[in-house]
């Protein structure tokens, strides 16, 4: 159950400004700690602040890294929204992650969700560089 709500409430720190002692509050310190791990923190331009993340998230719990697995997969799968230069940064950023999630500890346990990301990247890179071509 505190791995559905941290999955619902992934954001709202970040999001929303919601503070860590108000969602233990409203729910415990065990969600209130995930949502704070999947928490952006980093500053810096973009690439320093993936690379702050990538390297956040590679000490955090295992659970953390699962959900942050699932939830760039989904947004891998929404991201045709999103201007096209963003897109492919978005792409690579998304290997990296899957990269040092994999080599950090429990990564091994993260094989199939690696895996499963850098199919999403792999099918939706090329569907996106075939639809531009015939675009253009």
């Amino acid at each position: 159950e505190d791995l559905i709500a941290t999955a619902y409430l992934h954001d709202v720190m970040e999001d929303c400004e919601v503070e860590f002692y108000t969602l233990e509050r409203a729910f415990n310190y065990r969600i209130a700690s995930y949502v704070d791990w999947m928490t952006n923190r980093s500053v810096g331009n973009r690439e320093s602040r993936k690379r702050q993340d990538r390297k956040r998230l590679s000490i955090a719990p295992f659970e953390v890294k699962v959900l942050k697995l699932i939830d760039r997969i989904d947004n891998l799968r929404d991201i045709w929204q999103a201007p096209e230069g963003f897109i492919n940064k978005y792409f690579d950023e998304s290997i990296l992650l899957s990269h040092c999630l994999l080599k950090s500890y429990g990564g091994d346990k993260l094989e199939h969700l690696t895996n499963e990301l850098k199919q999403v990247c792999e099918l939706n890179c090329a569907s996106f560089h075939t639809e531009l071509v015939s675009y253009h």
